[in-house]
């Protein structure tokens, strides 16, 4: 179950599985851990409370234990509900919230609008704002970054409208936040930045690049006029996936005069390298010139090394298999990582069944 799912929310629909489907496990998989939000979570029946950046072997721990009927909470999540006990006048951002303004400002943490809300709940908008307020007022820094996680991803402000202002991304998210709420701000800009946040979500990711693919494409989505930095795409580079029949990628600069797909803008060079060795990495698509593909009648050290598929020497790689690494390429440009991860899985646990292990590998 996801806290932030759609409708009535994770809170609500815990409480419904549980009355109406006893037999049936919940197990709240959440960016949320701060109390008292997992003791509502189990309070309503939820038999296990799990964070998102939870290691392989915790998840398994969760599954086994629930499958074998008792109720499981992940360690650092557990010791905090107890430290909490201990101490009964402290006061989380979310102690003073009613169950209604906890779920609106959940959904306004996924970048859910007035309007949408309003439809999810079969509330009018201005009771929904009525709420809202409320939860925008209580916003307090210190007790969000104490929720935040240090591994690298995307972060989201917002505004008391629920607009966003400004996206950013981050090696270490904590670390990253925690400078907009120094004393000795950097500049007039961030200061005024600061004073306009109403609240701030994060996306953890697994990696700083995939950070920044999805930095570019949040920017994108919503233009926040904090990000004046990637608005002018002639100024920065892209990413370019030609529209040849082996389609190439590469660095590009300026206007898009050339037929293909252009991804970005990044914030520099050294941003796009990395991007492009990462995917040459994983979606050995080729990387050269025209007029050297061309020209091979044999294929060159990229190939040898696994960094491509030489589709420049017939025989080497399918049509079918070259096209297909072009997709994941495509989606995951697109900010569509999950989507590759899960037809990677797929295809890998095919390729098992048919005993087909170097493929699978």
């Amino acid at each position: 179950m996801d806290m932030n799912m759609p409708g009535i929310g994770g809170l609500e629909a815990t409480r419904k599985i549980v009355r109406y489907a006893p037999d049936v496990k919940v197990i709240m998989l959440t960016i949320h851990t701060e109390n008292p939000l997992p003791a509502k979570v189990m309070q309503a029946g939820a038999a296990g409370y799990l964070s998102k950046g939870a290691a392989p072997q915790e998840v398994i721990n969760d599954l086994r234990s629930v499958h074998a009927g008792q109720r499981y909470i992940a360690s650092d999540i557990a010791q905090q509900m107890a430290l909490s006990q201990l101490e009964p006048q402290a006061e989380t951002p979310f102690s003073c919230l009613s169950e209604r303004e906890l779920q609106i400002m959940l959904m306004i943490t996924k970048g859910k609008k007035v309007n949408e809300i309003s439809e999810q709940l079969s509330l009018s908008p201005k009771t929904v704002n009525s709420y809202r307020y409320p939860v925008n007022d209580r916003f307090d820094a210190k007790a969000f970054l104490s929720t935040v996680t240090s591994q690298p991803g995307v972060y989201r402000m917002y505004d008391a409208t629920g607009t966003v202002i400004y996206v950013g991304k981050a090696k270490d998210l904590k670390k990253r936040l925690a400078s907009y709420f120094r004393q000795q701000v950097s500049s007039r800009k961030t200061e005024t930045l600061v004073k306009n946040i109403a609240q701030i979500d994060v996306t953890v990711t697994h990696t700083e690049t995939e950070a920044l693919l999805l930095e570019h494409n949040y920017i994108k989505l919503y233009q926040p006029r904090y990000n004046v930095l990637l608005r002018d795409d002639k100024s920065y580079p892209l990413i370019f996936l030609s529209a040849d029949t082996h389609p190439r990628l590469a660095v590009h600069r300026g206007a898009k005069h050339a037929k293909g797909e252009y991804f970005g803008p990044f914030p520099n060079s050294y941003a796009v390298r990395e991007t492009l060795a990462l995917l040459q990495k994983l979606f050995p698509i080729r990387q050269c010139e025209n007029s050297v593909y061309r020209n091979r009648s044999r294929p060159c050290l990229q190939y040898q090394i696994g960094r491509c598929l030489g589709p420049c020497v017939a025989g080497l790689v399918s049509e079918e298999e070259y096209r297909q690494q072009v997709d994941y390429v495509r989606l995951f440009l697109s900010g569509k990582d999950q989507q590759v991860l899960h037809q990677l899985i797929a295809r890998m646990e095919e390729a098992s069944k048919l005993l087909n292990f170097e493929e699978a590998a």
